[in-house]
């Protein structure tokens, strides 16, 4: 042991000694944990551009386009590997190295190994194992600029560091430009420190230059990548329509639909019953005849506006804080905060950097909480890492230092009550999980093979996102004959395709009478009451197939027999 430790204290301070570090994590979390993507919205940009529709598309919205020409070559070799998957798991390894390294460099061996500990408790674990793009683009952007601020403070500027950094930040960028500017923010708090830190009094023009260069350059990049994204959208009328339908759906469905009850009249003025309001609240809302943009937008009118009022902070101040207490992340935070408060420096720059950054938190998450997104895990993840990251840099600016022991209780500890949250998600634990996952693949792949139909599938039905995982590979094809009734690919060009292949342009209306087409359904009850109301009162659901909990139904016309479409 001894001889160990004198080899880690050699060599803590080298950059592929953090990476290694972090590649032992990584391997050991991915071995003895099942990893998962926490929405369906990872295995979507997979399957628009990996070929599950027979096509490869870089348009992936959420997504930079020039990360999407990134991810179409790759998926365009042979193998048919994860390639969203493997991508993520290659920033987030870089990111995560990153904070180590710079923690490494600045902190004694024992606490910055402690620290590098908690950080990967939580961080690593939210990254690697409940796998989101969102958190992808927090997680790297906060160690983009927590390396970017290490290299310009530093005596002789890091080249090599400001150029990871910048990597990392575009990064973070292109996997998710909302997340970027929010973590963005909030790392502020590590400049507001140099603003006020008496020992840069000498060294202040030199420093503040090197930050207006080096983070002036990372904003011009951005800029970039941003316009580049925009002009690849705006010049294509397909796709410009989808981004603009795509906002207003989002609006509408990730912020919930107004209430039918308190607006009953103007619903029906817009020609939406109660029936109707419940298949499109439940995200089977793609009737472009009935349910466009235009009738959407008329939609979003409804929802009353709040007031920024002090009853909104109230009730914000009420609601919020004491729920962080059922975040996992948020432990981080307090770990960090209690290691400043007992260990680390304290002095009046510091104090006033600590109150500015639980204020712009708290004023950011008043802006989330107005907009109805607060409270999103996958969103969060990246707003805590940044937090803890400015804590962090404040207990570095100190000398902090604990015994062996006290850093060793304190990780195993945290580790030990962290299982609370990672229980479930252990491979021994997961085999319920991998059951049902199985079991959902099977249905897709049945109705997969069926090329002679075109399968319309209510959300809560078949699902791309219960089929695969992070690591499992999609067959070339196996959604060319699927589109479902909603979700973020409606209108896009590559769901439109397939509905054209089959001659459908409004699902609701061309499932009727149409031999080449079946409705996947959970509610079938729900779905005739709508078309019968909207399209055909005669028309009529034919069982096809039972599959689990719902069923394969053909819908014939007013002029069809059960016997003409058997």
């Amino acid at each position: 042991m001894k001889y160990l430790g004198v080899w880690i204290e050699k060599h803590r301070k080298k950059v592929w000694f953090a990476l290694g570090l972090n590649l032992v994590v990584m391997v050991v979390l991915f071995f003895t944990m099942r990893p998962f993507f926490e929405t369906n919205d990872d295995i979507t940009i997979s399957s628009l551009v990996n070929g599950a529709y027979d096509v490869r598309d870089a348009h992936l919205e959420f997504l930079n386009y020039l990360l999407g020409i990134v991810y179409k070559a790759f998926y365009s070799l042979p193998g048919r590997l994860p390639w969203h998957t493997f991508f993520q798991y290659l920033v987030l390894w870089l990111s995560l190295s990153s904070v180590t390294y710079v923690v490494l460099q600045k902190l004694e061996s024992r606490i910055g190994f402690c620290v590098t500990g908690l950080l990967l408790i939580y961080f690593a674990f939210e990254g690697y194992i409940r796998m989101q793009f969102s958190k992808t683009s927090g997680i790297a952007t906060c160690a983009a600029l927590f390396l970017l601020f290490y290299a310009v403070r530093k005596e002789k500027i890091s080249i090599g560091a400001v150029v990871m950094g910048w990597f990392l930040g575009c990064l973070g960028f292109m996997y998710r430009d909302y997340e970027f500017y929010i973590c963005t923010l909030l790392m502020t708090g590590i400049g507001v420190f140099f603003l006020l830190e008496p020992s840069l009094y000498g060294k202040r023009s030199r420093v503040f230059l090197r930050c207006a260069g080096v983070f002036g350059i990372q904003m011009i990049l951005v800029l970039g990548l941003h316009l580049y994204d925009e002009y690849m959208y705006d010049t294509d009328p397909v796709w410009s329509y989808y981004r603009e339908y795509n906002d207003a759906r989002s609006n509408l469905m990730d912020y919930g639909m107004p209430s039918f009850k308190k607006n009953q009249e103007a619903y029906e003025a817009l020609g939406i019953n109660k029936d109707a309001y419940d298949l499109y609240r439940g995200w089977s809302f793609d009737d472009p005849d009935k349910f466009g943009l235009e009738t959407m937008n008329e939609v979003l009118k409804l929802r009353p506006e709040k007031k920024l009022n002090m009853a909104l902070v109230i009730e914000y101040l009420q609601k919020v804080p004491k729920a962080f207490f059922g975040t996992h992340v948020f432990y981080a935070v307090l770990l960090m905060f209690l290691l400043w408060l007992f260990f680390g420096r304290h002095s009046v720059p510091a104090v006033l950097s600590v109150i500015y950054e639980v204020l712009l938190f708290f004023g950011a998450y008043f802006v989330l909480y107005y907009l109805g997104r607060y409270l999103v895990n996958r969103v969060d993840v990246g707003l805590w890492f940044a937090v803890s990251l400015v804590l962090l840099w404040l207990l570095m600016e100190g000398e902090a230092k604990l015994s062996a022991q006290m850093c060793g209780i304190l990780c195993l500890s945290v580790l030990v009550l962290d299982q609370k949250t990672w229980n479930s998600d252990w491979r021994i634990n997961s085999a319920t999980a991998q059951t049902i996952q199985v079991a959902t693949r099977n249905a897709l792949e049945m109705v997969s093979a069926d090329k002679d139909h075109l399968y319309l599938a209510k959300v809560n039905t078949i699902s791309s996102a219960g089929s695969y995982g992070p690591f499992n590979r999609m067959p070339i094809g196996i959604l060319n004959n699927i589109c479902w009734l909603g979700g973020w690919e409606i209108n896009s060009s590559t769901s439109l395709a397939t509905l054209r292949k089959y001659g459908v342009e409004n699902p609701y209306r061309d499932m009727i009478g149409n031999d080449s087409v079946y409705l996947i359904d959970d509610n079938i009850e729900l779905t005739m009451r709508y078309i019968h109301t909207y399209y055909d009162e005669g028309a009529q659901a034919v069982l096809v197939q039972e599959v689990g909990d719902f069923g394969i139904y053909q819908i014939g016309g007013t002029n069809e027999t059960a016997d003409d479409m058997d």
